[in-house]
């Protein structure tokens, strides 16, 4: 299919972004990833939270889920960590 020039955008940008600057994060962070995701990498999501500065992080990666953690085999346990995440901070 085609990709909508609004998705390329966002993308770009946040590629972009990521690359340059994830040291400057420096706020409690929670990365998510679905390890069968054929959009990203789950490697970028491991490269990212290993580049972000701040002692507050943490990565969940969830072994059946695709690029849409939210509606994949796997959302229960995605919604319960975000949820868990939120609680704590």
């Amino acid at each position: 299919g085609r990709i909508r020039p609004y998705i390329y955008t966002l993308y770009s940008i946040t590629k972009n972004w990521k690359k340059k600057y994830p040291e400057n994060i420096a706020i409690p962070t929670l990365i998510i990833q679905g390890l069968q995701d054929k959009v990203l990498d789950p490697q970028c999501a491991k490269k990212l939270y290993d580049s972000i500065e701040t002692e507050d992080k943490e990565i969940r990666l969830f072994p059946d889920a695709y690029h849409t953690l939210f509606f994949d085999p796997d959302s229960p346990q995605v919604f319960k960590a975000v949820v868990d995440w939120l609680e704590r901070h």
